[in-house]
């Protein structure tokens, strides 16, 4: 059981959990989320896949009795509004796209907090998120912070 497995197995999980589930693309569209493993992409290209979830392994920690990995999971969606469009259609494209990031999270949220084991692998409190606080808008970003427990290697006494 090692961070590698837990990332695979994280990404099987959104993908079941979210397979349902379509937002709005750049162009309008409603799109399956795109789920994705390792980093985000350069400002220049994230248009093109929102909507979009990334998972990516953070670090970990071993203490006497409990050993730990972080996950990062980044959610991004994205407005509809364009240049032409009036100022109080913008603000509901921007309301409609920062409020379907929070339905992504409180789904997430929801669904770990309720089995708690994914793939093995335990869920450790604190669960935690946040949004991006940069204005990158017609982007809306959040990032959770998830821990999972890691099965510890025995202790061997060889001297």
């Amino acid at each position: 059981m090692t961070p590698a497995i837990l990332e695979d197995k994280m990404k099987e999980f959104l993908e079941d959990l979210l397979k349902d589930t379509t937002l709005k693309n750049q162009n309008g569209d409603y799109v399956p989320i795109n789920v994705f493993l390792g980093d985000i992409p350069p400002k220049n290209i994230m248009s093109d896949i929102f909507p979009y979830v990334f998972l990516k392994t953070l670090g970990g920690e071993d203490e006497i009795e409990k050993s730990t990995t972080e996950l990062k999971i980044v959610i991004g969606t994205t407005s509809t509004s364009g240049k032409n469009d009036s100022m109080e259609d913008k603000l509901l494209e921007n309301q409609t796209a920062h409020r379907d990031l929070l339905h992504m999270i409180q789904k997430i949220r929801s669904k770990i907090l309720k089995v708690r084991v994914i793939g093995g692998f335990p869920f450790q409190f604190p669960f935690k998120y946040k949004f991006l606080e940069e204005d990158i808008n017609p982007l809306f970003i959040a990032v959770l912070n998830v821990n999972f427990g890691m099965v510890q290697p025995e202790f061997e006494m060889n001297y």
